[in-house]
Order: C-alpha cells, then structure tokens, then sequence
C-alpha cells in the first residue's frame, strides 16, 4: 500500500476511532538500532490506505515514530512521541505539528476519557497530564532507561504498567492508582540484550492482570505480576524479535503480534497459533 510513498519505514499507525477510512503512518521507526531507517514525516489516508498525502508541516525532516495517539474525545487531535526528536502535537488532524517536548520520548498513552495523557522517555522523563495534554507535570517513581514503554488498561484506567531496559536488563513496575505510585514487580526476562530494538507491553484492555511484554521472546501475565516466556526463539513456533501487539476488537483472548518474521495471531484461551 505504500510502495511509492516518501518512506518505506514503519514507525506508527493510527487508526481515527470516529471513522475507520482515516488512517495516519507515521514513518521511520525509533528503535535506535544501526538497522533502523529514518522516514519523512507522516502519511495520511482518508480512504482506508488506499491513497496517502505526505505531511511534513512542524514535523522533523528525519522522522523515527514511536507512537502515534488520537485523542478519543476529539480525533482532531494527536500527539506523536518521535523518538530523539520528542514530543508533538497536531490539534487539526494531522495537518500541521508543534513541538512540546524537544527532549527522547518514547511512548504516550491516554486514558479512556482522553483527559489524562502519560508521555515516557529519558528525555521528557515521566510525566501526566490531567487536562488531556495541555500542561504536564513530572513524576520520578522509577529511574528510566535506554527505552521505556508504559500501558494502560482501558476497563480499569487506574491500573498502569511501565517497563524499562536499563542496563541490558528490563523492569516492569505497577501502578493501581493512576499512575501516581509504583510497585516494582521482580521478574527475570532473558532475552533483554537487544531491547534497544524489539521491545514493547500491552495489557489487555478488559483484564488489568493480563499484560504481555515483548522482547526477543513474548512473555505473558495472568495475575498482573509475574511473567513467563510463550515462545521459545530456540525452537518456534513464533519468530524472535517481537516489536508491536494487538488485541481482536471482538475477542481479546487473540492478540495479533509482529516480528521480525511477519505476523502471527495467538489465541491463549485455545492456545492456537496462526502464521501468515
């Protein structure tokens, strides 16, 4: 679908919550690697991919998208983390961007109501803000890393993980209240030496327990505080190097991964594994 666009590297997707047609890819990937390859700002589609439009207006001339997030009360509104370049903000969908943060961000996340928004990077550090991006206050819970990643449970938005790799290790810490306190969660993941590269978490938006952490393995959890390895990169049957996730809209016991071998679609409840 974009053999011919400005950019063949993927960042973010975005899909507009209001209207499905709208589409926005944000180019280059922020995964600091000597692989990675820069884009050229964001592609935008109102026909379902069929047809882009290259924005570059405030954006960077190198892009590398890490997150791209809509506001779910007015899609108008969109927030990129981009990396090294940090934080952005576009308030006519997509059109045109400002810089917030100039400083390495690496996620931002939102809750249901779109009147919290939570930015992480080792630049921005961690921040919330409580009048849905408008200002942002700073927190230091945790010390932050080479890459950090943080998730929210949709049903229960008080629940908040955040993982961090730091030291070639990686650390899951906890929030039940919004975000506000921390609990670490000891863990042992193998696997974390290239987390620079493959590296992300997700908890299951209507199970604040079931939380899945990507690195060269996926590892799961089903009681919100310890984790196990599902794949095994020795033998299959999923490829390594685990960059992005998602849930079944219908059925949230099937997520979707990608990888460095394609895409494969894993359902938990019937331990089924699809490849394509």
């Amino acid at each position: 679908m974009s053999d011919f666009e400005v950019s063949l590297s993927s960042g973010a997707l975005a899909i507009d919550p209001n209207n499905p047609q709208v589409i926005y890819y944000g180019t280059g990937e922020a995964t600091y690697f000597s692989y990675s390859y820069y884009g050229r700002g964001l592609l935008k589609s109102t026909n379902g991919g069929e047809s882009w439009s290259s924005i570059k207006n405030g954006l960077p001339e190198f892009s590398y998208f890490s997150r791209l997030l809509i506001k779910p009360e007015n899609t108008s509104i969109l927030f990129a983390a981009l990396g090294t370049a940090g934080l952005y903000k576009s308030t006519d969908a997509g059109l045109n961007w400002i810089s917030i943060f100039t400083t390495r961000c690496d996620d931002i996340v939102t809750s249901p109501d779109g009147s919290k928004v939570y930015i992480i990077g080792s630049g921005c550090g961690y921040r919330i803000s409580t009048d849905g991006g408008q200002t942002f206050t700073q927190y230091t819970p945790f010390v932050l890393g080479t890459r950090n990643h943080i998730a929210i449970c949709k049903s229960k938005p008080q629940v908040l993980y955040v993982s961090i790799y730091r030291d070639t290790s990686v650390y899951v810490y906890k929030s039940t209240n919004g975000g506000y306190n921390f609990t670490y969660l000891p863990n042992t993941f193998t696997g974390t030496n290239q987390a620079w590269y493959d590296f992300y978490i997700y908890v299951n938006p209507m199970d604040e327990n079931n939380v899945y952490i990507g690195l060269v393995d996926l590892w799961r959890s089903t009681d919100g505080s310890t984790f196990q390895k599902i794949t095994n990169s020795s033998s299959g049957p999923v490829h390594v190097d685990h960059h992005n996730l998602d849930f079944h809209p219908n059925d949230y016991s099937t997520i979707i991964i990608s990888n460095d071998g394609g895409g494969e679609s894993l359902n938990q409840s019937r331990n089924k594994l699809d490849k394509s």
